[in-house]
């Protein structure tokens, strides 16, 4: 029997825990525990992150800080999986319509004719 692995992280999950962890002035090795990256991958995603604006790189302390684009990013996504979450529950709530019986009795019908329609 396998052990169960926890499901991979998406893209956005990623970058999003780097930027959580570089809202705080921090340094690369604080990073890639923050965010549970190894090294190949934290430099990669580094790169992007200071590529597109969301991360700054301070050479003489060697620290990165999240910007105020980065920080407008971990916002938005963290309003995503909160819709996402609220979506789930709501799509648990339809499914539950459908997998429990109803206790309500069967009406019966009629059309307009004024006949019986079961």
């Amino acid at each position: 029997m396998h052990a169960s692995r926890p499901a991979r992280r998406s893209r956005e999950e990623i970058i999003a825990a780097v930027i959580r962890t570089a809202k705080q002035e921090s340094r690369k090795t604080s990073i890639l525990y923050g965010s549970s990256l190894n090294l190949k991958q934290v430099n990669t995603y580094l790169s992007l992150l200071l590529e597109k604006g969301l991360l700054l790189y301070d050479v003489s302390r060697k620290v990165y800080k999240a910007t105020e684009r980065g920080v407008q990013y971990l916002r938005m996504f963290e309003e995503f999986v909160e819709a996402r979450y609220a979506l789930h529950e709501r799509a648990s709530a339809l499914n539950s319509f459908l997998a429990s019986p109803s206790k309500q009795k069967i009406m019966i019908v009629q059309d307009y004719s004024g006949q019986s329609n079961a």
